[in-house]
């Protein structure tokens, strides 16, 4: 049973997006149907913020086979990136959270990360458009749960992207 606080995350359904289109637009680096991504994979790695009260799905996500292998080997998933609810415990808006095709699994850190990227989510999502990006939960022992990363563009580009997007 899912705490009243975090049901709205909960409730976060998948865009009707085509994963297997989203696996290739991060693989590729390449814009496809609507779907944008990181440019490079030397982009910017950063937490996953709340990706604990999401657990269950995370295992779950981490039980499929991955969408790729970065240049070194590591396992990654696609997620899309949208506007998130506000964290009810720490009062925190302005969230972009992350859906993969089982639902919510976490959200970029709230300030740098959020404040960054969330201009450019919008944006995107105007137009029925979205940001994909690589999520990497780690290699570790299966009984713990790694914190996850994602893969973020740098801010010169998101402001490039962000421009463009208008």
């Amino acid at each position: 049973m899912v705490p009243p606080e975090w049901q709205p995350f909960d409730r976060v359904e998948p865009p009707k997006v085509s994963w297997k289109r989203a696996k290739r637009v991060v693989a590729s680096a390449t814009a496809i149907g609507g779907l944008l991504s990181i440019n490079s994979w030397d982009a910017r790695s950063r937490w996953v913020y709340g990706s604990h009260n999401n657990e269950r799905r995370v295992r779950q996500l981490r039980s499929t086979k991955p969408h790729g292998f970065d240049p070194n080997g590591d396992p990654w998933y696609s997620a899309v990136l949208y506007p998130a609810p506000p964290d009810p415990i720490y009062g925190i808006d302005n969230l972009v959270g992350l859906v993969a095709w089982l639902g919510h699994i976490g959200c970029l850190w709230p300030g740098g990360d959020s404040d960054l990227m969330l201009p450019l989510v919008r944006e995107l999502g105007r137009e029925s458009r979205h940001f994909v990006v690589p999520v990497f939960f780690g290699v570790d022992d299966e009984s713990e749960l790694s914190k996850p990363t994602v893969l973020l563009p740098h801010a010169e580009d998101v402001q490039r992207m962000t421009h463009q997007a208008r």
